[in-house]
């Protein structure tokens, strides 16, 4: 028998009531192991807090952390997840065999919903095509439940006449679904295969790199950075299993107006390892010779012209400075007129005690007088 627990919790003076049942099963049913293997909480452990932004921003730190953290053997490294839709982003950022520190076995202890899985919502969608989504009067599929299984990813893997086709009995649809599946696991199958060849993960890579570089001539500067942030939220919602909902379709939306103008063409240099941008073109760049030399004097660009705008730009910062400039002014004031306060305060005070002080010197030289007077007479 190998039990999970700490000699804190079986010591006899051990204050943990779960302790008398660990005891009594390791008097019935002792431990192969020694009990110097369980003396862990008595060592302080050591803890290092690591600030992300989501979830998902964790799981993308993990190859990174496994850089000094990954132990041999590999088996007493564990990623505890306190989210169990987070196990596929997890799997998917575990280092592979390119990787400095690969990690070569992974052993998952955790269960993980069917319902969170790709192929759930397509089975589901493809159900609700062949009952609520098929007019049996006019015989054919109604477009909301038509629309929700073409924009499903899965769709496009297959082939669209194998897919709308109506079945109305239990059995057929059971085949029909089976069918799908397993055609659908022989497309991933062979891609599998293909991915495996490092030519056409060089394509790949080469049209990622050539559709960055035309984005950089085809769409300003706010959009390009809005997208950025775009693509973080994006994949957010996808990896939580938010693929129908509407903020998911709300930003493919907007991704894909900002592709409606980059086309055109990309030279790219492979070397060493690299992918070096050669030179690009579009019908729709944004840059153009004559409005980029700023330089020339026939250019529609006046550089007297940025005066107005440093100007506008710079007004909250100006204005900034202006309030910390009569912030600053009112409490020197205000500290001068506390001063000036006290000074006043303090020559009253002194003239005070200087006239108490004749006052009394007067009266002590009167009685003086009195009874020198009194005594001669």
């Amino acid at each position: 028998f190998y039990w999970d627990y700490d000699v804190l919790y079986t010591q006899k003076d051990s204050r943990f009531e779960a302790g008398t049942f660990i005891r009594q099963n390791l008097a019935e049913f002792p431990n192969a192991l020694p009990e110097s293997c369980y003396d862990n909480l008595s060592r302080p452990p050591r803890i290092e807090f690591i600030a992300a932004t989501s979830e998902n921003a964790q799981a993308r730190y993990i190859p990174q952390w496994l850089e000094t953290a990954l132990t041999e053997p590999e088996q007493d490294t564990a990623i505890v997840l306190c989210n169990e839709s987070l196990l596929q982003p997890v799997l998917h950022s575990l280092p592979d065999e390119t990787a400095p520190h690969p990690v070569k076995r992974a052993n998952v202890t955790m269960g993980f919903p069917m319902t969170d899985t790709p192929v759930f919502s397509f089975v589901n969608a493809l159900l609700s095509l062949q009952t609520d989504g098929y007019d049996r009067e006019r015989r054919r599929f109604r477009p909301e439940q038509e629309q929700t299984v073409r924009s499903h990813p899965y769709a496009a893997l297959l082939d669209a006449d194998k897919i709308f086709v109506p079945h109305a009995e239990n059995l057929a649809l059971l085949n029909y679904l089976r069918t799908l599946l397993e055609e659908l696991a022989g497309v991933f199958g062979m891609e599998k295969e293909a991915h495996d060849d490092v030519f056409r993960q060089l394509y790949h890579e080469a049209l990622y790199r050539a559709h960055q570089v035309l984005e950089t001539i085809t769409l300003d500067k706010d959009t390009a950075h809005y997208k950025q942030q775009v693509a973080i939220k994006f994949a957010d919602l996808v990896y939580d299993g938010q693929w129908y909902s509407p903020l998911r379709e709300a930003l493919s939306a907007f991704v894909t107006s900002t592709q409606e103008h980059v086309t055109g063409t990309v030279r790219l240099k492979l070397y060493k390892g690299n992918m070096i941008n050669a030179g690009v073109w579009s019908p729709y760049t944004l840059y153009d010779d004559a409005i980029a030399s700023f330089g020339e004097e026939e250019s529609i660009y006046d550089q007297a012209d940025s005066e107005g705008f440093i100007k506008l730009f710079g007004l909250p910062i100006t204005v900034q400075a202006l309030m910390e400039e009569r912030r600053a002014a009112a409490v020197k004031a205000k500290r001068a007129e506390k001063r000036a306060a006290v000074k006043k305060a303090s020559v009253k005070a002194a003239k005070t005690v200087a006239k108490k002080v004749g006052e009394t010197a007067a009266k002590a030289g009167k009685a003086t007088k009195k009874a020198a007077a009194k005594k001669a007479k």
